[in-house]
């Protein structure tokens, strides 16, 4: 099966800042950098959903990633939108298919909420940050 887009919550990346500072928080930017770049150079628009207030998000990407770290991300649906149809929104947004998108989540609620949008493929932040080969192949 092909894969046409990502959506992807990162909380747990943004919220380092906010609870152990910088020097802890640019541990992450090794495998995010990685996972970020791995999703540009394979063409796929890259949807950031996060459970932040706008500002709150956009100050941690810009500490976590620099001035132009939001430009990685095609589209992004902070908390203030639609908790409840964020991946219904995320679907319409990206233009595709449920089945033709990779979620990449945090928690059990995430993926539950993914699926019950018809998104099947998921997979847990953890891995995406800890693997050193790609786990958005169309395998994934």
């Amino acid at each position: 099966m092909t894969i046409d887009a990502i959506v992807a919550n990162m909380d747990p990346v943004w919220n380092a800042n906010q609870v152990s500072g910088k020097s802890q928080t640019r541990s992450y930017t090794p495998a995010l950098e990685r996972f970020l770049q791995d999703v540009r150079a394979k063409g796929f628009p890259l949807l950031l959903m996060s459970d932040m207030k706008s500002a709150d998000l956009n100050r941690a990407i810009h500490e976590q990633l620099g001035e132009e770290g939001i430009n990685y991300f095609s589209s992004i649906l902070p908390s203030e939108a639609a908790p409840d149809l964020r991946y219904a929104m995320a679907l319409h947004t990206l233009g595709t298919q449920a089945d033709r998108i990779v979620a990449v989540g945090v928690s059990q609620h995430h993926q539950d909420e993914a699926r019950d949008s018809g998104i099947t493929r998921w997979v847990h932040l953890a891995d995406v940050l800890s693997s050193d080969d790609s786990v958005l192949s169309d395998k994934a």
